[in-house]
């Protein structure tokens, strides 16, 4: 442990106050206030504040000042804190606090007048300051010393203030940070994947020419810099995830480096360090390792760049899920014209159609199928459900064509995850009233699915473009790749062992079958073959047990591949 510097912590966390003195004796911890929660709820409710702070009365003497803006600590109100008259001087000056305020923050107005009289007129020291938002705060200043509460003055504070760094805050927040090329490049660098800014800054160069930026957000803004001030560092960073180890990196290794005389104890192992003494060939090691490491961030950003370009390009996916009006409209044209569709029509987007009833107008082998679109918190009326028949009819009479079929399509429950949603959200009865009134139902959920099928080459685009016409719920099926064998006739060992007689079918060890599920298909293996309790490696015309890798119920369903004739 070392007794060189000494550091005083300010508002800092418990968990970076513990690491800190750990490696370091001399430590401070305090505070420049803390946040109030004074519970006014009423009108002519008012509190008497004292500002209360916890620094040493020696901080003169302290090298190191690390103070967290981002630390939100809250207590409580107690009114005994807060009584005056205790003190030598005849004046009681506070902040009265009134309705509807509530919570207290005393942090800019007391770091305003203790920190930056310190900044201005202290000489060779290190300020750590991990930055917040810009915030100002009015304070209206009161005078206690009578019981009747006289308001003295109003005065605004931004919680900057105390740096007087001609540097202007712009709130901005963010996690995509770019660490600049200074030495301090190799610390940040360790530690930018976990941080995240909530300002960016911006300097005057006229009255600080050595204003240093060290890390800018995607935009090239800065969101952190080093000013070197009265022979003093100010370093202004970012708010890093893990503070602690990121201090035990900073304080005991990068600054020693860069200013080893505030740290006289621990400087012997960074000058066997530096390039005077470099041992045979670790020098061109470091920088073969520097090359690849830059190698490898470009094509780190070069994959970025790759992943931005598919997340746009099938964006309409995440739209199925998630957009209701007409977004979801252009999502589910652009996935039927995915898998094929080449007559899809956003009605309203059409400039040749008068009459605009429906969303989409689709073509496909000489038949006509009128959609409606719809997305929706719950989940659909008997009304919403039946609305594109009436279409249906008028575009029958409109069109003198009886080959018009109708499709009611909904992103159902669009605030759930899909898999926590009702699946299907319609009720037996719009079911069967759909079959009867020869109009189908289909979820953008299962539009969604059928993508992920069709990747995994369980489905085909032809399937999904001739079910599309189906009347009644629409589940897309592999109906032109695999035959259905049915539902299992025995289920055992919890779901993973099924009885099935096979009839004219062969099946065998290792190969995969279809598992139609109330809500998936889902692809299993099948690892063991059983007749009349032997193993065998193949079934044909009888009945077999089968041990699968994934669990079914006696409800689903089993497929499998056609096989060529």
């Amino acid at each position: 442990m070392f007794s060189s510097p000494k550091i005083c912590l300010v508002n800092v966390s418990s968990d970076v106050a513990d690491a800190v003195s750990s490696y370091f004796s001399n430590v401070y911890i305090g505070d420049v206030g803390k946040i109030i929660n004074t519970d006014i709820k009423q009108a002519h409710q008012i509190r008497k504040i004292r500002l209360v702070y916890d620094l040493p009365d020696n901080l003169h003497e302290y090298d190191i000042v690390i103070y967290d803006m981002n630390n939100h600590e809250t207590i409580n109100y107690i009114e005994d804190d807060h009584q005056f008259g205790l003190g030598k001087s005849k004046v009681a000056n506070g902040i009265i606090l009134r309705f509807p305020q509530s919570v207290f923050d005393g942090r800019p107005i007391l770091s305003q007048q203790i920190l930056a009289p310190f900044i201005r007129n202290e000489k060779r020291k290190i300020y750590i300051i991990f930055s917040s938002e810009s915030e100002s705060i009015p304070y209206e200043i009161g005078d206690f010393t009578t019981n009747n509460i006289r308001s003295l003055d109003t005065k605004t504070v931004n919680n900057y203030d105390f740096l007087n760094d001609g540097v202007s805050k712009t709130n901005k927040s963010g996690k995509e940070l770019k660490v600049l090329d200074t030495e301090f490049k190799k610390v940040l660098n360790k530690h930018a994947k976990d941080a995240r800014y909530e300002v960016t800054f911006k300097y005057n160069d006229q009255r600080f020419p050595n204003y240093l930026p060290l890390m800018t957000n995607k935009y090239d803004e800065v969101i952190s810099y080093l000013i070197p001030h009265n022979d003093s560092y100010i370093f202004l960073l970012p708010n890093f995830g893990d503070k602690k180890d990121f201090l035990n990196e900073f304080l005991n290794e990068t600054l020693p480096s860069f200013l080893p005389d505030f740290f006289p104890e621990n400087t012997e192992a960074h000058w066997i360090n530096s390039d005077d003494f470099t041992l045979p060939g670790v020098s061109e090691l470091q920088n073969k390792k520097e090359v690849i490491v830059e190698e490898a961030e470009k094509r780190i950003v070069e994959i970025d760049e790759e992943i931005h370009k598919k997340m746009l390009e099938f964006q309409f996916l995440h739209d199925l899920i998630r957009e209701t009006s007409d977004k979801l409209v252009s999502a589910v044209q652009k996935f039927l014209q995915y898998i094929g569709l080449e007559s899809v029509i956003d009605v309203d987007n059409h400039s040749g159609t008068v009459l605009k009833e429906e969303d989409l107008r689709i073509e496909y082998k000489g038949k006509l199928l009128v959609t409606e679109v719809k997305g929706i918190n719950g989940t659909s009326t008997d009304d919403d459900c039946s609305q594109i028949s009436k279409v249906r009819y008028r575009k029958m009479r409109e069109l003198n064509r009886t080959d018009v079929n109708a499709l009611y399509i909904v992103n159902h429950q669009r605030y759930l995850p899909p898999p926590a949603r009702d699946n299907p959200p319609f009720k037996d009865i719009q079911i069967t009233d759909a079959v009867n009134d020869d109009r189908g139902l289909l979820t953008t959920w299962e539009l969604y699915k059928a993508y992920g099928y069709i990747q995994k080459g369980i489905l085909t685009k032809i399937d999904i473009e001739d079910q599309i016409f189906q009347t009644g719920l629409i589940r897309f099926l592999p109906k032109a790749t695999h035959k259905v064998l049915g539902p299992p006739d025995e289920i055992h060992k919890n779901g993973f062992v099924f009885i099935l007689n096979i009839a004219d079918d062969t099946l065998v060890v290792g190969q995969n079958i279809l598992v139609q599920t109330d809500d998936e298909l889902i692809i299993a293996r099948i690892n063991g073959i059983k007749l009349n309790g032997n193993d065998v490696e193949a079934a044909h015309n009888g009945e077999y047990g089968f041990l699968i890798d994934k669990k079914i119920k006696k409800e689903n369903i089993i497929w499998i591949l056609r096989t060529a004739n």
